[in-house]
């Protein structure tokens, strides 16, 4: 998997060609590929993201709707009450 997302081998041979010894340019794209690469998010890491990020979006538009509801509820509640008193 690494190899498709960093490509060490021409990493390691820019930083020889700039001047980096050979032993140190291999070292520094292997360790580049181990600590870098298995921190990057796959395709199953989004899709799994994005649908608990659906479930959570559809659970605070329920709370919203409730409360939305009450607020009117309460709205009209008062209305009816100062038609009443009134």
């Amino acid at each position: 998997m690494a190899a498709s997302i960093i490509d060490t081998l021409r990493y390691a041979r820019r930083l020889k060609e700039a001047g980096v010894a050979p032993e140190q340019a291999e070292a520094m794209a292997d360790a580049l590929a181990e600590e870098f690469v298995p921190s990057l998010a796959t395709k199953a890491d989004l899709g799994l993201l994005g649908s608990e990020l659906k479930a959570s979006m559809a659970a605070l538009e329920a709370r919203l709707t409730w409360r939305l509801l009450g607020g009117v509820g309460v709205m009209v509640g008062l209305a009816v009450a100062l038609i009443k008193i009134g």
